[in-house]
């Protein structure tokens, strides 16, 4: 079910603890504006065309032709840019993610008292949708999001036999095993970023890949299908602390 290069059916959304912000999926124009502050993609000739058409598109359009106003406006927005870059220079490592994704847990191992779960590697990633402002630059909707901290021997279910003979008898249909289970994982950004394939091509359009790189805290390992009475959220059925 899970793909070395990529983790399919991904679900974000969901936040435990109140503590992690919610990662929704979205490449944010604030992560964006972040990579380009610290790559320089943008030609240095043409960052005033790019600044405009992007952030004042009916100021650009309306100076284009005219050599005269579109220098002035060109070097206005250069200087914009340059402001905007700055801003967004820093990016804030301390702030905590969480993100919703699945996995499924293997054959009960009867020496070690555990499930192995068949998570994330460190060659997969998460497709990611961008923000607006990506969108503009590429015309796609697609970003990655990577960890720098997968460790495998990390991802499994801790459970004494006994429990773990109902957890499965509870997880049995005619046939079949329900072996799918939620992983909430809480994560910092360690960097966010342009791919080397990202290319200029045109005077105001760019091909960026975003790559956000995250540092994985912790995994919290859900029942999906079982509800904690008092919270009404999935029952936690282990916590795996990454640091």
């Amino acid at each position: 079910m899970l793909k070395k290069l990529l983790l399919a059916s991904l679900v974000c959304g969901l936040c435990f603890g109140g503590e992690a912000i919610d990662f929704n999926g979205n490449v944010s124009d604030e992560l964006v504006l972040h990579a380009l502050a610290n790559n320089n993609i943008i030609e240095d000739n043409i960052a005033g065309a790019w600044y405009l058409y992007h952030f004042d598109d009916s100021k650009y359009y309306k100076v284009k032709d005219d050599e005269f106003e579109r220098a002035d406006a060109y070097k206005q927005a250069k200087e914009a840019l340059e402001k905007l870059k700055e801003q967004h220079k820093n990016l804030d490592t301390n702030k905590i993610y969480s993100m919703l994704s699945i996995a499924e847990f293997d054959e009960y191992d009867f020496e070690k008292e555990e499930f192995p779960v068949k998570f994330i590697t460190k060659d997969s990633f998460y497709n990611l949708s961008k923000g607006k402002i990506a969108r503009a630059l590429s015309g796609s909707d697609q970003g990655i999001l990577v960890f720098d901290n997968v460790n495998t021997d990390k991802h499994i279910l801790k459970m004494a036999k006994d429990e773990a003979k109902e957890f499965l008898k509870a997880k049995k249909s005619p046939g079949y095993i329900d072996r799918v289970i939620d992983i909430d994982i809480e994560f910092s950004l360690s960097k966010v970023e342009f791919s080397e394939n990202s290319k200029q091509i045109e005077e105001d359009y760019l091909c960026p890949e975003i790559v956000v790189t995250g540092h994985i805290k912790k995994l919290t390992l859900l029942d999906r299908k079982v509800k904690d009475p008092k919270s009404k959220k999935p029952k936690v059925l282990s916590v795996v602390e990454y640091e």
